[in-house]
């Protein structure tokens, strides 16, 4: 009897400095009323409170186990295809929000460079032809200008000019020739697709 009592004073001291919690206690003085030989308490079923996971009762440890592997594999697959689905989803936006400005680029230029070509013709029918007629000897032909090259300017203006006129050329050029070359592959399709359909 002096013996339970020792331990009980000391399970007491060392409950109040917060070293054993009260249910650990409890389950402590369970065993030692019923001789030491109580089996422990079953454990509460399948909970992860705070991190502390417990196995349910009567449950085989090694499938318990697999079962709840396998369970956090299917979580970690959901979170990844949703994470994927997310991903992918934004990679489709940027991409159309790409392709929508190459296009808006696209039809500008070609904008610029058919309203440039119009007006450089009707200019050079209109004004410069009608100039040499009456032999004017101060009119721009945009055909003699734009086949001269910067070094040859005689100011930084002039050569500006130049550059930035060659390259307009340039790029409308090779637009014009992108043009050509997208309605031969459209036509092509269109030929291919009514010879597949007979």
């Amino acid at each position: 009897m002096a013996f339970k009592i020792i331990v009980v004073a000391a399970m007491l001291a060392l409950a109040s400095a917060g070293n054993i919690d009260m249910n650990m206690m409890q389950m402590m003085m369970n065993q030692m009323n019923q001789g030491g030989h109580a089996a422990p308490a079953p454990a509460q079923g399948g909970n992860c409170a705070n991190g502390n996971c417990q196995v349910p009762a009567n449950v085989d440890i090694s499938a318990y186990m697999a079962e709840q592997q396998q369970a956090q594999q299917f979580e970690a697959q959901q979170t990844a295809a949703a994470i994927k689905a997310k991903f992918d989803a934004v990679m489709l936006e940027v991409t159309m929000k790409k392709h929508r400005y190459a296009l808006s680029v696209m039809t500008e230029f070609t904008t610029m460079c058919s309203c440039l070509q119009s007006s450089v013709q009707i200019y050079q029918s209109m004004f410069v032809e009608t100039a040499k007629a009456a032999n004017m000897t101060d009119v721009v032909d945009l055909e003699v200008e734009a086949a001269k090259l910067p070094y040859e300017a005689s100011s930084l203006k002039e050569a500006k000019e130049r550059i930035f006129g060659g390259m307009l050329n340039s790029i409308c050029t090779a637009l014009g020739n992108y043009m050509t070359f997208a309605q031969q592959v459209e036509s092509q399709i269109t030929i291919l697709t009514q010879q597949a359909g007979k």
